[in-house]
């Protein structure tokens, strides 16, 4: 009994077998009844395993026929099949193939697409570094073809790609030049979807920039080129957030609002839940209760569907909406379960994003995994822009790149707008001297309305000294360097950004302070400038002080003693972790300053009679605790 039933079952699979392959093997004498079969496995219709198993059958009867073509196109289709599907290993096996036998072939279209799709296949596995390197042959294989659609759609990859390396500036660029060639066809609407896709990375790009203006104006332009709804609602959704961060809380709402509206008439839960999500978040900014009704919904659709990524946020959301409420045990707690989310999806953004949140709530206990977690993050990223930077070293140097396109994407325009003309590198120079002549300028104005003479002197010797150190050595460096150096576009551009924005900084911190109502936020945002790679800055209670109780020169005084002892700590106490806490009692504020620095001796504290001065002035009370090498305190009470 036992033999027929395993004969049975070995007759079934045979049967099973051969009904799969009989198509191909009873028509391997038919060119076109097998071309018929491919044709077959695109029906929409069709299952992907049914596509699969049509693939298969052809792919069969071709290598019966040793038909190369034929072999290729399975391969490419199939290809195309698992990338559809995002399935990155057979994404890969199978665009190799193909680069294999286009190679033998010839075969350069079959080349271009099977690179595609083998860049694809790295980049849904993360493999960023791999899948530059493809795309990257993509573009020159494309430009070499004249083939303009294959062009962009290498630039858009390589923008996202480089973007998400951290090569924002190399990724805005990219971008530009996609947008540039773009603007150079005849049929620019053919191209929309691409815009679409660039100029909503190039918000993304100035978002993390903190530049809102100009994120703004990308996602807007963005927005302009589609009227597909689920492509509208993506930037409804990013313009409502930029809103959100330049605190436009009614703007940001009124976008929110727009992307929900549009989300229930797709009858899509996913984007419904997002817009809930995000809309929950301008309306605890706006004091209205109801953002937790809807960050609430949000979360309940998130975890009907299982969507990990998702009920992060909405618990991250939540957490920051009872932090704004003032109801720190819901807070917490929401805020550990972010935490823990985001270790199952195990990405590194979100589990510092959610520690420092913790820490924020006063949980000192996740200090320590959080300067873990970033440090060995910052390792990994520096490994990855390495080994990108020796690929494409090598992949240069394999296609023997003549040295006039040795920095293909970054300095192809580098001849004609710097080049060997040593008028635009002075006009470089002067316009930047221009800028700090009047940083100066400014800068001793105001310190000469101070009451002490010999304040004065000592502030302008700072900032000349800072000017002369910082700025102008700089420049220098940089006009010798466009005179006598070949240079790239992207690294000058950097440079001068870089000289830039110190000067601003400069201006900033000793310039005049707008007082407004929102101090808290000014003094936050104050503290947090001085947040590096190096430290951790953490805020507590700032949003709970009535600053009304001081004056606004008062307040000015305040800042300026916060701003001495933070640029203290950044040049000299090499602390790791910096904490400043406000407490009110009544009319009294409490503002406790504590790193865990190298120290300083007290007994020779001239550095802090600046800052003691200024506190007597306010009729206030500060007091210093230090000794060499266990950190420094400041207990200030007004």
């Amino acid at each position: 009994m036992k033999l027929n039933y395993l004969s049975f079952l070995f007759f079934s699979i045979f049967m099973l077998i051969t009904s799969c392959y009989s198509p191909c093997l009873a028509q391997e004498n038919n060119r076109d009844d097998v071309y018929a079969i491919f044709k077959k496995s695109y029906r929409k219709k069709l299952s992907i395993n049914k596509q699969h198993a049509l693939l298969n059958c052809a792919l069969e009867h071709a290598k019966q026929a040793n038909d190369i073509p034929k072999i290729l196109k399975a391969y490419d289709i199939k290809t195309f099949l698992f990338s559809f599907k995002e399935e990155k290993d057979s994404t890969i096996f199978y665009a190799k193939k193909s680069i294999e036998l286009s190679t033998i072939e010839k075969d350069s279209i079959k080349l271009l697409y099977a690179y595609n799709r083998l860049a694809n296949g790295y980049r849904f596995a993360e493999k960023m570094d791999a899948a530059l390197n493809a795309y990257e042959i993509q573009l020159e294989l494309s430009q070499k073809l004249a083939n303009t659609n294959m062009q962009v759609n290498a630039y858009n990859c390589i923008s996202l790609v480089k973007r998400k390396m951290g090569l924002s500036f190399e990724s805005e660029n990219i971008a530009t030049k996609a947008i540039a060639l773009i603007d150079k066809q005849k049929n620019k609407e053919y191209y929309n979807s691409y815009l679409t896709a660039l100029y909503n990375g190039l918000g993304i790009i100035y978002k993390e920039r903190k530049e809102y203006d100009q994120a703004l104006a990308y996602y807007k332009n963005g927005l302009s080129f589609t009227d597909d709804p689920s492509e509208q609602n993506i930037f409804l959704n990013n313009i409502g957030n930029i809103y959100l961060k330049s605190g436009s809380y009614e703007k940001a709402k009124y976008n929110f609002q727009l992307a929900l509206d549009n989300a229930y008439k797709l009858n899509n839960e996913k984007q419904v839940a997002r817009a809930l999500c995000n809309l929950g978040g301008a309306k605890y900014n706006l004091n209205d209760t109801l953002a937790i009704d809807n960050i609430a919904k949000s979360l309940e659709i998130r975890s009907s569907l299982d969507y990990k990524a998702g009920m992060y946020s909405s618990y991250h959301q939540m957490a920051k909406a009872y932090k704004y409420f003032k109801n720190n045990n819901k807070a917490l707690e929401y805020a550990g379960k972010a935490y823990e989310t985001a270790k199952v999806l195990n990405t590194g953004e979100e589990q510092l994003e959610s520690l420092k949140l913790l820490i924020d709530l006063g949980s000192s206990n996740y200090i320590q995994p959080y300067i873990v977690l970033r440090d060995s993050m910052e390792m990994l990223e520096s490994g990855a822009t390495y080994k990108y930077m020796s690929l494409k070293y090598n992949y240069q140097k394999e296609h023997q790149i003549a040295q006039e396109n040795e920095l293909k994407y970054l300095g192809s325009e580098v001849s004609r707008k710097f080049g060997e003309n040593k008028r635009v590198a002075w006009k470089w120079g002067l316009f930047i001297l221009g800028i700090l002549s009047v940083i100066i300028g400014g800068s001793a104005y105001i310190t000469y309305r101070k009451k002490r003479l010999a304040e004065v002197y000592a502030t302008e010797t700072r900032i000349a000294k800072q000017v002369h150190d910082e700025i102008a050595n700089d420049i220098y460096y940089t006009m010798n360097k466009i005179q006598h150096q070949r240079i790239d576009e992207e690294t000058t551009l950097h440079t001068l950004d870089d000289i830039y924005q110190r000067s601003r900084d400069i201006s900033k911190k000793n310039g005049s302070l707008e007082i407004d109502e929102n101090f808290s936020k000014t003094l936050e945002d104050l503290l947090k400038s001085y947040k590096t790679n190096n430290n951790i800055i953490i805020t507590t209670g700032i949003n709970s002080i009535n600053w009304s109780y001081i004056e606004k020169q008062g307040c000015i005084t305040l800042y300026r003693v916060l701003q001495e002892l933070m640029t203290n700590m950044s040049k000299h106490s090499k602390a790791k972790l910096v904490k400043v806490s406000f407490t009110q009692n009544k009319r009294k504020i409490y503002i406790e300053y504590w790193d865990n620095g190298i120290g300083t001796n007290l007994k020779n504290k001239s550095g802090l009679s600046y800052v003691e001065n200024r506190i007597k002035t306010l009729g206030g009370k500060i007091i210093f605790d230090s000794e060499i090498n266990k950190g420094f305190k400041a207990n200030i009470i007004l």
